[in-house]
């Protein structure tokens, strides 16, 4: 797309205004619902450069959205205000982003390893920032306080990526070792279709081979098993993420490797057991694990915890939870101890 400019000017040669701006073409639009009508049939046509800083007018290319519904975006007014509603969500670049005041996205480097999306919004400026936004409520739906996840995990938002399987995302980074080794995206809302994953993992980074939060919780003496990512950051520090109801060969031999000699470790998986393996008459995957982890010299420290049905580490009260270890732990006459390493 390309624009040309019709300007009034003085005696002197000197330009004063833009009068016209004449674009050769609309190029890119996207459709959207508008906000400020009864539109559903996504009538609101805003362009590419729409909200990009046009250097010859001093604008923001406000005039390129179009809503077909009702003409709302006729109005400056209504111009202005979807901009001041999108801005906080959706930067106009693949790196940063600066408001007025100071910049919005930070994109935070580690040492070596795999590489991060790009245009990610730290959790924990999101919170000053953005305090209602769908990644916080998320969050917060869910039990966890979303600064203390942004500041202890890394945890981030992505807002603007060329990738757009990450777009719209929470993006954690998996680290081993103090380096970035792969990292995964959550969607926050319900998936369209089968073919859609709540979780997208690094491209050529798969995370079987790997524990999420290893090298905080392997210095526990009490270790607690989990599935994901959000169990993790439900349960605390001393949880390491498996990314499955299983536990694969390269996992344990790291668990192995690295937890302390006399450390407790406590399998607390999501506790409902998938229907068609128990139709196959397969054993629950807690149970299943247990027999893989009785193969190891952790054989005699391992302690089994099934959670309500139909709840995960991840949404329930962590006191609940360690209260509930507490007691299993007395029963398999095992000890457990929640503080510092």
């Amino acid at each position: 797309m390309r624009c040309s400019y019709l300007s009034k000017t003085l005696d002197g040669g000197e330009r004063i205004s833009v009068l016209q701006v004449a674009p050769q073409g609309r190029g890119e639009e996207y459709l959207v619902c508008c906000p400020f009508c009864s539109d559903t049939r996504s009538r609101l046509s805003i362009n590419h450069r729409w909200g990009l800083r046009d250097l010859t007018t001093g604008t923001n290319n406000l005039w390129l959205a179009t809503c077909y519904n009702e003409g709302c975006l006729k109005e400056y007014g209504n111009q202005r205000e979807l901009f001041s509603q999108l801005y906080d969500f959706m930067p106009f670049s693949s790196t940063s982003v600066t408001s007025p005041d100071k910049p919005v996205v930070i994109n935070r480097k580690f040492s070596r390893g795999a590489k991060l999306p790009s245009g990610l919004w730290p959790l924990e400026d999101m919170c000053v920032r953005n305090p209602r936004h769908p990644a916080i409520t998320y969050l917060l739906n869910r039990l966890i306080e979303p600064h203390y996840v942004g500041k202890v995990y890394s945890a981030m938002y992505c807002v603007d990526s060329t990738d757009m399987n990450v777009n719209g995302r929470l993006v954690v980074p998996i680290i081993k070792d103090g380096a970035l080794v792969s990292w995964q995206a959550r969607l926050l809302r319900p998936p369209i279709s089968k073919k859609e994953p709540k979780w997208w993992t690094a491209p050529g980074s798969p995370v079987s081979r790997k524990l999420y939060n290893c090298d905080v919780a392997l210095k526990y003496n009490t270790i607690v098993l989990v599935e994901g990512i959000t169990d993790v950051w439900g349960f605390g520090r001393q949880a390491c993420g498996v990314f499955k109801k299983s536990i694969s060969e390269p996992q344990v031999k790291l668990l192995v490797e690295r937890a302390p000699p006399t450390a407790t470790v406590v399998i607390m998986f999501d506790p409902d057991q998938d229907k068609a393996e128990a139709e196959k008459g397969r054993e629950h995957h807690i149970e299943a694990a247990r027999q893989i982890l009785a193969e190891t010299p952790l054989r005699e420290r391992l302690l089994p915890v099934y959670l309500p049905s139909g709840t995960d580490p991840g949404e329930l009260d962590r006191a609940f939870m360690r209260d509930l270890i507490r007691a299993e732990a007395r029963r398999a006459k095992l000890p457990v101890n929640f503080g510092v390493p």
